[in-house]
């Protein structure tokens, strides 16, 4: 489904974010400004992810999240659940209640700063943006914008996968090093734990859609509120391949994600877990495949892409996507509508 087709002609011009790789086809992610409701409802019936541009920029999050002190004063003391490590795949992976201060200092702002540090000196200010945002930090090295949301930021990845042959691949061990001080407020419902920051955000009305396709009984969730959840860490947190049952809004409103999906259809190659806990969640690590273990997952046919600050990504239901933080980073997402991801259809089927 990702192929580029007739179908995908009519639509605005599109780019797209292309990390270099020797054993996947890469593929284009359209890119749409603020369509209507009808052409939303139109191009998600076609079950490609597509990202809508100047999606968010009306939020007062898209102005305030920037601002650390804001966060601060307005959560700071209140309690939430923190992922410790990389992925939840992880061996070492665990999570601890502590306060969003605590999060902010021993996570966010001490690794931002970390990451500061290894590069050229920069004052350490209390912003998201300012400490994490690598588009505005980076921006002055960059000559050619070859990205609509900052060329630095494909120009920066582009140049450390040449000269490392993968940013983010090596040993298990290696890894661990690297992630073991990560944390990460996932899939949080936090807007409904702190009232006050639900005002910062509005629910698209995208999520109002009719997204019925037909899906008889897995159909019956279209009338529920979307669920809401935040997403917020430093540079390298990592969501594992998996697929989401309804139809995912992601929309990015501080840092930059890099996301990266294949088709329901590619399932197969991709090697879901046999534990019904997980079985939305591939066995693959995408980052440093084993082609020994998951030979099939060669078939694969990857699209990438890079959400920045105001991008809203639309992911069918069942479509697999991997998200990387590629730095600071405070996302929102809202599920709705059926579930209706292929996979479940075909799981129901066999009972």
């Amino acid at each position: 489904i990702f192929a580029t087709t007739a179908s995908t002609q009519s639509l605005p011009p599109q780019s797209s974010f292309s990390l270099s790789s020797d054993y996947l086809p890469q593929a284009v992610v359209a890119k749409i400004k603020q369509p209507s409701l009808f052409d939303f409802t139109r191009l998600a019936q076609q079950r490609r992810p597509f990202i809508i541009t100047d999606a968010i920029t009306h939020w007062p999050a898209f102005k305030k999240w920037e601002d650390i002190a804001y966060i601060r004063e307005t959560c700071g003391f209140r309690s939430v659940p923190v992922e410790i490590g990389s992925s939840y795949l992880d061996q070492d992976w665990s999570q601890r209640i502590m306060t969003v201060n605590e999060f902010l200092d021993r996570y966010v702002i001490s690794s931002t700063r970390t990451n500061e540090n290894e590069g050229e000196d920069t004052p350490a200010t209390d912003g998201l943006r300012s400490h994490s945002c690598i588009h505005d930090k980076l921006q002055k090295h960059s000559t050619n914008r070859t990205l609509e949301c900052g060329g630095s930021v494909q120009q920066k990845y582009e140049s450390k996968l040449e000269e490392d042959g993968s940013k983010h691949n090596g040993s298990a061990q290696e890894r661990k090093g690297k992630t073991r001080n990560i944390g990460y407020l996932a899939q949080h419902a936090l807007f409904d734990q702190i009232p006050i920051l639900s005002r910062d955000i509005v629910t698209p009305d995208y999520c109002h859609c009719d997204m019925q396709d037909g899906g008889g009984e897995d159909c019956n969730e279209e009338d529920e509120a979307p669920k809401i959840n935040a997403w917020f860490g430093p540079e390298g947190t990592v969501s594992p391949l998996h697929f989401d049952p309804q139809h995912n809004l992601l929309a990015q409103v501080v840092g930059y994600k890099l996301v990266s999906m294949y088709s329901a259809e590619d399932s197969p190659s991709l090697y879901p877990s046999p534990t019904s806990m997980l079985h939305n969640t591939s066995q693959v690590d995408i980052e440093n495949p084993d082609l020994g273990r998951h030979p099939k997952f060669g078939d694969a046919k990857l699209v990438k892409c890079v959400l920045g600050p105001g991008d809203m990504l639309y992911i069918p239901p069942g479509v697999w996507h991997h998200v990387r933080s590629l730095s600071g980073s405070f996302s929102v997402s809202f599920w709705f509508g059926p579930s209706s991801a292929p996979q479940l259809r075909k799981k129901k089927s066999r009972k």
